[in-house]
Formats: C-alpha cells, sequence, structure tokens
C-alpha cells in the first residue's frame, strides 16, 4: 500500500511538473504571441507528452527497460497520448465556446479528468 501512494504522489508531482510546463507555453503562446488557443494547446501538448513520458517511465514507475522494449512503451503511450489530445481538444472546444468558459479555466477542468484516466494506462504501459 505504502508503495501505491509513494507511486501516486510521485505521479501526481511529475504529471504536475509537465502540466505546468503545458500551462506555460498554452499561456505564453496565446497571451504574448497571439496565437489561437486551439493551436497554443496543441504545441503545448505536444511538449508535455515527451517530458511527461520521460518523467513517468523513469522516475514514477522506475522502467528502465531499453531498446524495443521502450520503442514499444513509447508507441502505446503516444497513441495514448494521441486519444488524450483529440478529447483534450474537442472538450476544450465544447467548453470554451460552448460554455464560455475561460480557456484556462476549461484546461483545468480537462486536466483533472484527463490524469485520473492517465495514471490507470500509463501504469499499466509502463509497468515491468
Amino acid at each position: 500500500m505504502k508503495q501505491k501512494l509513494l507511486q501516486i504522489g510521485r505521479f501526481l508531482i511529475g504529471g504536475h511538473t509537465a502540466v505546468l510546463i503545458y500551462y506555460a507555453i498554452l499561456y505564453f503562446l496565446t497571451e504574448h504571441m497571439r496565437v489561437w488557443y486551439l493551436l497554443s494547446s496543441v504545441i503545448g501538448f505536444l511538449g508535455y507528452v515527451g517530458i511527461n513520458f520521460y518523467i513517468q517511465k523513469n522516475w514514477v514507475f522506475k522502467n528502465s527497460e531499453k531498446g524495443m522494449k521502450t520503442k514499444a512503451q513509447i508507441i502505446r503511450y503516444f497513441i495514448m497520448m494521441i486519444i488524450f489530445f483529440v478529447v483534450n481538444t474537442i472538450l476544450m472546444y465544447l467548453l470554451v465556446e460552448g460554455l464560455h468558459l475561460k480557456y484556462l479555466l476549461a484546461q483545468v477542468f480537462l486536466t483533472i479528468f484527463l490524469s485520473a484516466i492517465s495514471f490507470v494506462l500509463t501504469k499499466k504501459i509502463l509497468s515491468k
């Protein structure tokens, strides 16, 4: 039980680190570079995926496998993230355009929702 709680704690810390980078990219591009919020979201999400995979594999789930096993993990993780990306983008659009939420508030709601699902699926992908 202690190991599982520690893993969840690391997942949250690692995920929050990657999410903060995502939010920084989203905010900077949208507010300072005047990039459309959905394009900013796409760019931020791509940065998030790379950073988060590295953190989750090496720190959270302590998976030191290399070679073909890692390539297979990257492919599965990337496919999962593509699905999350599509869901995130569609829901972001619906929350901002349909419910008129501010884009950052909408993203907070989506982050919480998708993070819970992500823990379960990432553990299946990266566990030895």
